[in-house]
């Protein structure tokens, strides 16, 4: 992928002054709001409130209005633990292997977008940890968008929706970073989330629901002819101390070195088709007689 796309680090974040780290999360939190509520409304419908108010005491703290950060963090942290096993228990009677990927995909995208908003949050309450928290929030909103368009084929509307997200959360970092030197912010300088222009620019916002709940095979496919494609298969044996979320972290990673890598050398990028998460199991040894 080109440099624009690539996620802001703590070390970037970092070079914002305060108030701006926290307006640069919110932003990121905002643009996957959406998604947690696409995910299985009546699911999660519950938890939904969480996610909208953890977002919205992080505005607050911004404007230099009071709020109870401390419960929205405890909340969108209920909101993201809840998700996925929420998700899974409404849709376990569901022998269809493909509805068992969409609800492993929503609900790993829902509980990603709750995790924005908490690092959200987190980030207005402390101060000595904004950077880092602001850096949590665009990377958990880009983790949230890429599950929700995977497995997306590069020239469809799902994949360019997701390079579009990460072209607009870099966009507002650049916009923060220009405006905190051009009009000499401190880390008392509280700017206006306004300032920043629409979330979206006209024709950006993606359709989250309807890449959700896209069937893998009725995504279409990418103009080269398919024998023109080279499939490459990536096998990683990782310790089963790694929980899944960082496994799936780290992947996305890999892909994006790989991708990057591929480009480098002449090519159009790389595309994927399908992961699958297995778990070693071990079989008993046969019992003496």
């Amino acid at each position: 992928m080109p440099d624009e796309t690539r996620v802001p680090t703590e070390k970037d974040i970092a070079e914002l002054p305060r108030w701006a780290q926290v307006a640069f999360a919110i932003r990121c939190a905002k643009r996957v709001q959406p998604l947690f509520r696409a995910t299985y409304p009546d699911v999660l419908a519950k938890y939904g409130a969480a996610v909208d108010q953890a977002i919205q005491m992080a505005e607050r703290l911004l404007r230099g209005d009071k709020a109870d950060a401390a419960w929205a963090v405890w909340a969108a942290t209920a909101a993201m633990a809840a998700a996925k096993p929420a998700v899974w228990a409404a849709t376990a009677a569901k022998a269809d292997v493909m509805a068992a990927s969409r609800a492993s995909r929503a609900s790993r995208a829902a509980a990603w977008a709750a995790t924005a908003a908490k690092a959200a949050a987190k980030a207005a309450a402390k101060a000595d940890d904004a950077s880092r928290a602001a850096a949590r929030a665009a990377k958990a909103a880009d983790m949230a968008a890429f599950m929700a368009v995977f497995p997306a084929k590069a020239a469809t509307a799902a994949g360019k929706a997701w390079v579009t997200m990460l072209l607009a959360t870099r966009r507002d970092f650049k916009t923060l970073n220009a405006m905190s030197k051009n009009q000499h912010w401190t880390d008392e300088t509280r700017p206006t989330l306004e300032s920043l222009g629409p979330i979206w620019l006209e024709g950006e916002e993606p359709a989250w629901k309807e890449f959700l709940f896209q069937a893998k095979g009725q995504r279409a496919e990418p103009e080269a002819a398919s024998d023109q494609l080279e499939r490459l298969v990536l096998t990683a044996y990782v310790d089963e101390s790694v929980d899944d979320d960082t496994l799936v972290e780290g992947i996305v990673e890999l892909y994006r070195a790989l991708n990057r890598y591929h480009i480098a050398c002449g090519g159009s990028g790389l595309t994927i088709d399908d992961w699958r998460i297995l778990v070693r199991a071990g079989v008993p040894g046969g019992v003496p007689a």
